[in-house]
């Protein structure tokens, strides 16, 4: 008879606010279908209720002395802040990585110089690159140049430990592939699973016929809402009920406000600002005609929210390039990045065709049940995760 997987899983975990501890609170269950699971954590007393009631929760640091018991461990590793523990863990006890961001830049950068700590940042910079990677950290220390945050991944000693690697879109797997072609990497996709409360549009001081258009979750540069406002203005001029949701929180050096007041825009655009309950952010989805998900430039990530959006049945505007142009055409609208006018276009076209929309809302969700259904993710993770224990097996009895 077959024994079962046991398995150590490394991960943020609710109520953690991180898109990777909403993936594992919809992984888990059904991987713990085909694993016995322990959840290694820093904080094992402020983990979610239906977590602690499902799963062995062990604090972090006990991992070292009981690896022994575990086939794998299983490491959930993305660029944020989060996965700081998680990170030094797997470079102490290399195993499987799901990579969430192809690009780890900004996490590395964060726990080297973001904390006072140049000399670990020439490291990574020097071991991803050799003395070029050195002479870059020496010019971005005089201020001759930017960190380039979205130019040089820094993830080569990550994928040089790796025991096999778990990515969420064919892009980043050939990323991977160009940079370290021996090592065993399986695509599955970005799972999601939502649904809709109700919508909020009784909420917004909107008309009951406005077309709302919306963008969700943090506001950053990269994820170009006042390009999108931009095009909306232009929209306005010929869709007079035509409104503008922004749901999230500004981040950084953001100021989204004043893009809005600059545009003559504050009569017909609303910010909800963050939003902490995830049924609420949701909703908000649901509430709108047309999401907006753009993102320039890429880090190699998926978009919960992109998906979030198509499980809902929202039709979506994304840029074509990265993993978004892996998305079906029938279930979004693809336009050339940082393309006003295109945008400008689609937005419009959707704004008047209710057929469109709906088209694109139904091919939506039927690419989520094809392709995103947790239970089918957890089944390919242990199928490759079997197989890479396989391997190694059979590697270290040569």
């Amino acid at each position: 008879m077959k024994s079962r997987l046991q398995l150590a899983y490394f991960s943020p975990l609710l109520p953690v606010h991180s898109g990777v501890a909403d993936y594992s609170s919809e992984l888990l269950p059904e991987l713990a279908q085909h694993a016995d699971i322990t959840l290694f954590t820093e904080n094992p007393q402020k983990i979610a209720n239906h977590l602690t009631q499902e799963f062995s929760i062990r604090p972090i640091q006990d991992y070292p002395e009981t690896r022994w018991q575990y086939d794998m461990p299983l490491y959930q590793i993305g660029n944020s802040s989060h996965h700081e523990a998680i990170y030094q863990m797997f470079l102490r006890y290399p195993g499987i990585v799901t990579l969430h961001d192809y690009s780890l830049h900004h996490f590395i950068s964060h726990r080297t110089s973001g904390q006072g700590h140049f000399a670990g940042y020439v490291r990574e910079l020097g071991y991803e690159l050799g003395t070029s990677g050195i002479e870059q950290a020496r010019q971005i220390r005089a201020g001759e140049q930017s960190h380039p945050l979205f130019k040089i991944p820094l993830n080569g000693r990550l994928l040089d430990l790796s025991l096999g690697l778990i990515v969420h879109s064919q892009y980043a797997k050939n990323l991977v592939s160009s940079k370290k072609s021996r090592l065993h990497v399986a695509v599955i996709p970005q799972l999601i699973a939502v649904h809709a409360d109700k919508s909020r549009r009784s909420q917004l001081p909107w008309p009951d016929d406005a077309i709302i258009f919306a963008s969700v979750g943090q506001i950053t540069a990269e994820k170009q809402v006042d390009f999108a406002l931009r095009a909306f203005q232009k929209v306005r001029q010929i869709i007079p009920n035509a409104y503008y949701l922004i749901v999230g929180e500004q981040t950084g050096k953001m100021d989204i406000s004043n893009t809005i007041n600059s545009l003559g825009l504050s009569e017909w655009v609303t910010l909800t600002g963050h939003i902490d309950n995830g049924q609420e952010f949701v909703d908000w989805i649901y509430s709108a005609d047309i999401i907006i998900n753009l993102r320039y430039p890429t880090i190699g990530e998926t978009s919960r929210t992109a998906l979030c959006a198509l499980a809902l049945e929202r039709p979506l505007v994304v840029f074509d390039h990265g993993w978004y142009s892996e998305l079906p055409d029938s279930a979004c609208v693809k336009i050339a990045p940082l393309d006003e006018a295109g945008l400008a276009a689609a937005m419009l076209n959707l704004a008047q065709g209710v057929e469109k929309r709906q088209g694109l809302g139904r091919a939506g969700r039927q690419y989520i049940e094809q392709n995103c259904r947790p239970a089918l993710a957890a089944k390919a993770y242990a199928a490759f995760i079997e197989q890479q224990i396989a391997y190694i097996c059979r590697t270290a009895s040569r």
